[in-house]
């Protein structure tokens, strides 16, 4: 599936029945079904999408990628209660005694922003997660990546592989809360990970960093 917000085009996902709000693109389900391949491709070019719940790229056996371009905006903004992740890109989902892999890419270029910063300081569930068990591929090339006070982590759990590149001048701003459980930049705690920062980019406002 190919979800595409051009310039002008505003898209809001909102809360379901049961309060969920995810926007997930190529991600398989919860129960083992539904998790044997395929892929969904999200494009923000010049437009907005607005989700309630996180946003979900690539997991759970599928592949999935967003890339935002040309000044778009994805606002990831979870109810504070719920302790849930604005961001996951690539997770792995193991059930029955099946493991399925989920790999996913984040792309941010030219002017473009993913804001993961509404959630004031939660849990340390709620950092912005690269590859928190899957594979993980994240390129902020003249853009920003706005992970808020839960920071953001790189390579979380065992078997786990990210690579996080900034360049282009491009900007990763995270920060760290006052919980010991938390740091602003985790670096490849149980995983593998790269992390490039070249061509006048930043990683800023770092509280604390575990590499």
């Amino acid at each position: 599936g190919t979800l595409v917000v051009q310039a002008g085009g505003v898209l809001s996902v909102g809360t379901d029945e049961t309060g969920n709000a995810y926007l997930q693109i190529g991600r398989g389900s919860g129960n083992g079904s539904g998790n044997h391949g395929g892929s969904g491709v999200a494009i923000v070019s010049g437009g907005t999408i607005n989700s309630l719940g996180g946003v979900q790229i690539g997991g759970r056996g599928l592949t999935g990628s967003m890339t935002i371009e040309n000044d778009g905006i994805v606002i990831s903004d979870p109810a504070a209660s719920t302790g849930n992740p604005g961001l996951i890109v690539g997770s792995t989902l193991v059930t029955g005694g099946t493991t399925y892999f989920g790999t996913g890419s984040l792309e941010i270029d030219s002017g473009g922003t993913f804001d993961d910063s509404a959630i004031p300081a939660e849990t340390s569930t709620s950092e912005s997660q690269i590859a928190p068990t899957g594979t993980a591929y994240a390129t902020i090339n003249d853009g920003l990546l706005n992970a808020g006070d839960n920071g953001v982590s790189v390579a979380q759990g065992p078997s786990s592989y990210a690579t996080l590149t900034v360049e282009n001048g491009g900007t990763l701003l995270t920060g760290s809360t006052t919980s010991s459980a938390l740091a602003g930049l985790a670096v490849a705690r149980s995983g593998n990970a790269t992390v490039s920062v070249t061509g006048g980019s930043a990683i800023d406002k770092i509280g604390r960093a575990h590499v």
